[in-house]
């Protein structure tokens, strides 16, 4: 029937709009502006450059890891 295919691509489109928000806000907020807000002090340093990703990943792994080893 036409009107599940029509449906299913309403939804289907929104589901991926939603995903893609959160996938911003994760990288953007959570990893890019943690590794820029290290790095800031170090130097002038752009939000866009890899190395604020890398350390932003580095700092959340390490920081889960402390949280890991002194609570368990």
């Amino acid at each position: 029937m036409p009107l599940d295919s029509i449906v299913e691509g309403f939804f289907g489109g929104l589901w991926r709009a939603v995903l893609w928000v959160v996938v911003e806000i994760v990288f953007e907020l959570l990893i890019k502006g943690l590794g820029y807000t290290i790095c800031r002090p170090f130097g002038k340093v752009d939000i866009d450059n890899g190395r604020c990703a890398l350390v932003g990943i580095l700092a959340w792994v390490i920081l889960i890891w402390a949280l890991l080893y002194f609570l368990i």
